[in-house]
């Protein structure tokens, strides 16, 4: 999978490190997001990998977890290596690998973490600065 960075280490600075997993799926130019009700934003659906835990199974079960839809089709999309400022001050590196996926089905009466909708992509926003970088590159793609 092709790998972009985003942002500079500051060698002066100590980063954590997180690796997370993202599934993108578009349908009729609009983007399936799970909204976070607490900060009224969406985000990408997807999340950090477990332990021996592969990619194809983070995106599984964070799609299980999250909105309760199983997945079937995952193709690689973008590895993006962020660094940034979390909250602002806090360094961070974040690998997030980003997949384009297909859905199987939705459950129903499934207990899920959060709610998803359906965006039009052009006019949706994500708070994350990779999670942009990942939309902004989905965009091109479809729109070419």
């Amino acid at each position: 999978m092709e790998i972009i960075t985003i942002g500079e280490k500051d060698k002066s600075k100590k980063y954590d490190f997180r690796e997370t997993c993202f599934g993108i799926y578009v349908k009729n130019n609009e983007v399936l997001v799970t909204i976070d009700p607490k900060r009224n934003q969406y985000t990408f659906i997807g999340g950090g990998i477990e332990p021996n835990e592969s990619h194809e199974e983070t995106l599984k079960r964070e799609f299980l977890e999250e909105v309760g839809i199983k997945i079937k089709d995952i193709k690689e999309f973008i590895t993006i290596d962020c660094f940034w400022l979390a909250g602002g001050d806090y360094p961070m590196e974040s690998l997030a690998n980003f997949y384009k996926i297909d859905i199987d089905e939705y459950l129903e009466n499934v207990e899920t973490e959060g709610v998803y909708k359906f965006v039009n992509m052009n006019e949706l926003t994500l708070p994350l600065p990779y999670q942009e970088k990942a939309l902004e590159l989905i965009k091109k793609e479809v729109n070419n």
